[in-house]
């Protein structure tokens, strides 16, 4: 038979308003012990710390916008912020579901298609192509840097969400281009070479 351990006896001092609060807790609760009102407690802090580490830092200017909006619209800084989070949570999975369904399509299609995630998975599928086909090139000179300009030669997609793109994935780009030495002056070869034709479909 397993002996059961021991729990440490702690010897705790409280005023006698924390000592009531206290038995407040524990019978409000339904808890049948001084320990289980003391690890019920403990994991109220944890949950609030973790809500704590949640929460934005704001700058004086942010803040001034939202006591206005608290003020103008009557709802609680907590209201204002489920809302706002549930709104960039919806578009930010519509977004990804949109942008999973397009991670096969037809380059051909894309072009027809407008609206937002588009053209960022159009600059995808033209970086993986590069990055496959630099992987299959014995050397440099057959190999091209995938760089913003480079990438908006072949998309025509605008700078912003080029530049968008790398932001979100220059470790990766660096990463491949120090794999080979890559510059952009290795674009500058092979000027009867058709980099739309070669990587835009």
């Amino acid at each position: 038979m397993m002996a059961t351990a021991k729990s440490p006896r702690l010897n705790i001092t409280m005023s006698e308003q924390t000592h009531e609060d206290f038995l407040h807790i524990q019978k409000i609760e339904g808890l049948n012990s001084h320990g289980d009102t003391l690890a019920e407690l403990v994991a109220a802090y944890r949950e609030l710390q973790q809500l704590k580490a949640m929460v934005p830092v704001l700058s004086d200017e942010e803040k001034a916008i939202v006591d206005e909006a608290v003020m103008l619209s009557g709802m609680t800084r907590e209201e204002i912020a489920k809302r706002g989070l549930l709104a960039e949570a919806r578009k930010a999975n519509s977004l990804a579901k949109r942008q999973s369904e397009l991670s096969e399509a037809d380059p051909d299609e894309l072009k027809k298609m407008t609206f937002k995630g588009v053209a960022f998975t159009r600059i995808e599928q033209v970086v993986k192509r590069i990055m496959s086909h630099n992987d299959a090139q014995g050397e440099n000179k057959h190999r091209y840097c995938p760089t913003e300009s480079l990438i908006a030669t072949i998309t025509g997609s605008n700078r912003g969400a080029i530049r968008e793109y790398f932001d979100s994935y220059r470790t990766m780009i660096e990463d491949h281009n120090h794999k080979y030495g890559l510059t952009k002056e290795d674009n500058r070869k092979g000027k009867g070479i058709d980099v739309k034709q070669l990587f835009g479909s």
